[in-house]
């Protein structure tokens, strides 16, 4: 009897997750909408999407991004999260609107995202567009005209723009692909050649699989051991290009005739003359040139590269400032909070018997 009982159970309970399913899978369908009202509606309305989605946060995108020193609309412009990485901004003013669009590419902690116009989309990967100036390297010289870079162009995406004197082309491209960093290209006589892209403005992205979801470091298609090797290789590339760069810089002497030689450096140790006798009881510009502090050499280790320690700092002093801009903009109230001032007294500090006897001299 038990037995019969569990059965029934197990296949009360499967029949259960069948329907659940079932119904899950059903379709809704929605009623149709007046394009021409809501074209209206948000006419000064942009749509982005992040193409990073374990970086920072929607909110402290949409927070930071409208202030001073970089969109400088603060206050003409409301921000909304839309999940699933976009948002959304609606402008009080088309001036705004088309000034922030005119300045893509845009990137939040250096992660690239996608900026368009509002448009009645309705699929998910929308928008997925973003405007780069691509430098051209390798075409003749002979071959710099407008028609060229076309072509070029056309292969990338949609061409927004040519610079045919600096052999540049705007190009709007579908970021969910594969960046193109070189392609190859025929010519009337029948040779061909490869030409290098450049895109200016490009932050980052995975060196491997050419993405912008993503860095190397965290590419699906590389296994533990690639991506560390990888990493290593990118360290010493990134080595290799400064000091190549430091080598590159000529420096020349003011004197022609002087040789530089460079001269030992000396511990510091500790003088056993030195004046021990008070403060107080030396003259002031002794006291002065005793308590000059010796210079202090780092080691050749420490000056050699010091980026680590500088961009752990940098992370450290940023923490702070991502958690204030995580929050919500809402739950936040200058104006009702209490500012402390050295110089203004506090109304619940009793006054001194002075300042009484002063006032009760004028009663």
């Amino acid at each position: 009897m038990s037995q019969i009982s569990a059965g029934q159970r197990r296949e009360g309970s499967s029949s259960h997750v069948r329907r659940r399913l079932a119904v899950e899978e059903e379709i809704i369908k929605l009623p149709d909408c007046d394009l021409e009202a809501v074209t209206e509606q948000f006419k000064l309305t942009v749509i982005g999407r992040m193409f990073h989605r374990e970086g920072r946060s929607t909110d402290a995108l949409i927070n930071l991004l409208p202030k001073p020193k970089i969109w400088d609309v603060e206050g003409r412009v409301q921000g909304i999260n839309l999940g699933n990485g976009r948002f959304q901004f609606n402008f009080d003013q088309e001036e705004d609107m088309m000034k922030v669009l005119a300045k893509r590419p845009w990137h939040f902690n250096r992660w690239s995202f996608s900026l368009e116009k509002w448009e009645p989309f309705t699929s998910e990967d929308f928008p997925n567009s973003m405007p780069f100036w691509i430098q051209v390297t390798g075409v003749p010289v002979h071959f710099w005209n407008n028609p060229t870079f076309n072509e070029i162009g056309k292969a990338l995406g949609f061409v927004m723009n040519i610079d045919a004197k600096r052999a540049k082309v705007q190009v709007s491209i579908n970021a969910d692909l594969p960046l193109q960093f070189e392609r190859k290209v025929g010519f009337p006589n029948g040779d061909t050649g490869m030409v290098k892209l450049t895109y200016e403005g490009l932050q980052r992205h995975c060196f491997t699989c050419k993405l912008l979801s993503h860095e190397e470091s965290t590419c699906p298609d590389l296994t533990e051991a690639q991506r560390e090797e990888k990493k290593l290789q990118r360290a010493e590339q990134t080595r290799q290009e400064a000091l190549a760069g430091l080598l590159a810089i000529p420096s020349f002497p003011t004197n022609p005739t002087a040789v530089s030689v460079p001269r030992p450096r000396e511990k510091h140790s500790v003088n056993p003359h030195a004046d021990d006798r008070p403060r107080a009881l030396l003259p002031r510009r002794e006291y002065q040139e005793r308590d000059k502090s010796p210079t202090i050499h780092h080691s050749p280790k420490r000056t050699g590269d010091l980026r680590h320690e500088l961009r752990e700092r940098r992370e450290s002093r940023g923490r702070d400032v991502w958690r204030r801009l995580e929050r919500d903009s809402s739950d936040r109230n200058y104006s009702a909070k209490t500012r402390y001032h050295p110089y203004h007294k506090s109304r619940d500090v009793p006054r001194y018997s002075r300042d009484l006897q002063r006032e009760s001299q004028h009663v």
